[in-house]
């Protein structure tokens, strides 16, 4: 579904699945619950990022951008699925990455190297999500430091932060609060609640905005 005029680039297969699970509602005693299987979107491994990202990429893309940099930590979910969503779209990407660079790559660090992130920089910093208090962030710092050198390279940079923008986050999930709302019509049902994680606050933006 198109909200507004905000163009979208389509990188997942939506809707994805509304899970029923009894045994969990059994167990609870409780109301029935439905899962929303964001993990089964269709790139990378599938998250909910991946929503987000559609907005995002459809920006770069308005704006000519040939390569797109982004940060998170090492493990980041979100990192995998910008390198996943760039390469689909033929775009390179940059990895700044929060934490030391481990003497294995495990897990999404992992994928990204197998996914062909154009480079993966590393930046160590006392907290993870870059909430430093005094003095210049070091994440921000090694952001420009990239833009610089890809620029003077003949690149055109597009900057994703770590989550992604909030207006890009909020139209994502408000595309999904309509996708849950048309699936449990289907049970003839209607939501009591939605519950769900929250990190950069994105998520939860759209689906108060829906």
């Amino acid at each position: 579904m198109q909200i507004g005029a905000i163009k979208r680039s389509r990188l997942g297969i939506f809707p994805t699945p509304l899970e029923e699970l009894k045994m969990l509602s059994s167990s609870l005693g409780g109301p029935r619950i439905f899962i929303k299987r964001d993990d089964l979107d269709g790139l990378g491994l599938g998250g909910n990022k991946l929503r987000k990202l559609e907005y995002a990429m459809a920006e770069a893309l308005s704006q000519g951008a040939t390569t797109v940099i982004t940060t998170g930590g090492v493990q980041s979910n979100h990192c995998r699925l910008v390198v996943a969503a760039a390469n689909k779209l033929g775009l390179k990407t940059h990895l700044i990455l929060v934490g030391e660079e481990p003497r294995i790559a495990t897990g999404n660090l992992l994928l990204d190297k197998i996914l062909g992130a154009a480079g993966i920089h590393y930046v160590v910093q006392p907290d993870a999500y870059g909430n430093i208090k005094e003095g210049s962030d070091p994440v921000d710092e090694k952001v420009q430091e990239i833009k610089e050198r890809l620029i003077s390279q003949g690149e055109k940079p597009y900057y994703i932060p770590n989550g992604c923008r909030p207006l890009h986050g909020g139209l994502g999930y408000a595309n999904c609060v309509r996708e849950i709302v048309d699936q449990l019509y289907d049970y003839n049902l209607a939501p009591s609640s939605i519950i769900t994680a929250c990190g950069s606050a994105s998520t939860q933006g759209g689906l108060l905005l829906r």
